[in-house]
């Protein structure tokens, strides 16, 4: 019977000792966004890191004209397909030639505009910014809210 109760004196100082205590630590408070990254974050910006390849056209119609370009950009290679109706150009954004250089003009104003919300975060440093709480709208005449 000695024996029996050294051994569980023994086991419960063993478990005791053994025992991690947890440290808790004061909930850190979640940083404010930004106007531009609430708009970023809206807009799906916390999915971008998961974008293999995106593919987008972009036709205009001036009068009586049509063309349209389609690209298909792989942003985490920087590989670009450019399709026209006279042509397909594949290159890479890192290096370009001139041929290439003169296509990715196009192709930059095109993703900036399919992308604007997600662009206007990645220019923040080149740019500024400011919410006007109260705008009226330009066409309407009316309060808008933000």
């Amino acid at each position: 019977m000695a024996k029996y109760f050294s051994a569980c004196i023994l086991f419960t100082i063993l478990f005791i000792s053994c025992k991690e205590t947890k440290k808790t630590e004061a909930p850190q408070p979640e940083k404010e966004l930004t106007i531009l990254e609430k708009i970023a974050y809206v807009n799906g910006y916390e999915n971008w890191n998961k974008v293999e390849e995106l593919k987008f056209t972009f036709n205009v119609d001036r009068d009586t004209s049509h063309f349209e370009r389609t690209w298909i950009w792989k942003p985490k290679t920087n590989q670009v397909t450019a399709i026209s109706t006279e042509d397909t150009l594949i290159y890479n954004r890192k290096d370009m030639d001139s041929t290439a250089y003169k296509t990715n003009g196009g192709f930059i104003t095109d993703k900036y505009w399919l992308i604007a919300p997600i662009n206007i975060l990645w220019d923040k440093d080149g740019s500024t910014n400011e919410l006007t709480p109260s705008a009226e709208a330009p066409l309407a005449k009316h309060p808008c809210r933000n």
